[in-house]
Order: C-alpha cells, then sequence, then structure tokens
C-alpha cells in the first residue's frame, strides 16, 4: 500500500515489516498447532480421569488446556478451535461430580479439537464449524439437564 506522501523508501520499508510480521504469525501459528497436538493428546488423557479419585486435578489440567485453546486459538487464525476450547472451559467450570457423561463429553470437545487441527480448518470453520459447535453445546445441555 502507498500513500502519496509516502517515499519509496519508506513504502519499502513499511512492505519490508509488513512481510516480517506475515512470517511471525505464520511461525506462531505452527509453533501453535505444534503445541495444541501435543496438550490435547495429554489432555485426552487427563480427561479419562475425570471419574476418578484424582477428579479435582484432571478437571483443572482439563480447564486449563481449553482455557488456552481458547485464548490463543483465536489470535492465529483458528477461531473454530477458540471456539471449541470456551466450550470445553465452560464445562470444565461447570462440573462438580465425576460421572461418566462428563468423561465422554469432555473427551468428544478433545476429539473436536483434533479433528479441526488434522483437517487443517481455518476460520470459524464455516457452516460445518457451526454445526459442530451446536452438537457440542447440545450434548453439553444434556448433560447439565441429566444431573439436575
Amino acid at each position: 500500500m502507498r500513500f502519496a506522501n509516502v517515499s519509496k523508501l519508506e513504502a519499502a520499508e513499511s512492505e519490508r515489516r509488513q512481510v516480517a510480521a506475515v512470517s511471525a504469525i505464520e511461525d506462531a501459528r505452527e509453533a501453535f498447532i505444534e503445541w495444541a497436538n501435543e496438550a490435547l493428546a495429554e489432555g485426552a488423557v487427563r480427561a479419562g480421569e475425570l471419574e476418578g479419585t484424582g477428579f479435582e486435578s484432571a478437571k483443572d489440567d482439563v480447564h486449563s488446556l481449553f482455557h488456552d485453546l481458547k485464548g490463543a486459538g483465536g489470535g492465529v487464525g483458528l477461531n473454530l478451535l477458540s471456539r471449541i476450547g470456551s466450550l470445553g472451559a465452560d464445562l470444565m467450570r461447570t462440573l462438580e461430580d465425576p460421572t461418566p457423561g462428563a468423561t465422554r463429553l469432555a473427551a468428544a470437545h478433545i476429539a473436536a479439537a483434533k479433528g479441526v487441527l488434522a483437517a487443517g480448518i481455518e476460520g470459524d470453520g464455516g457452516d460445518a464449524g457451526d454445526a459442530l459447535i451446536e452438537k457440542l453445546k447440545n450434548a453439553q445441555a444434556q448433560l447439565h439437564n441429566s444431573a439436575s
């Protein structure tokens, strides 16, 4: 982008900085995806512990994972992953008791996040992303209704 009052040298410097910024964002995205894949694998193990005596510890760890996905996913263009993280964090925050349903639902959120990464889905995922979020929301509502 050139403005009338910007010299060619200033324009070239601006373009160089823009290219460097885009490269830094791409590097951050790659690093985030690598971290997320590793964290989701560990999170799947911890989600399996939501039924046992380590419920509170597992709940805290899984909540932290989802919270990190929520916070960082959108910053690197993975808005659907961020939305899944938000729903997962909400789920973990509201869980009070260890139940098989909670374990399955946490695992479903983790599987959804893994699927988004494996498929390379960017942005919000369009209609398919909206449908996935609706399914997760409905499953959470069913879990909460059955606990009442």
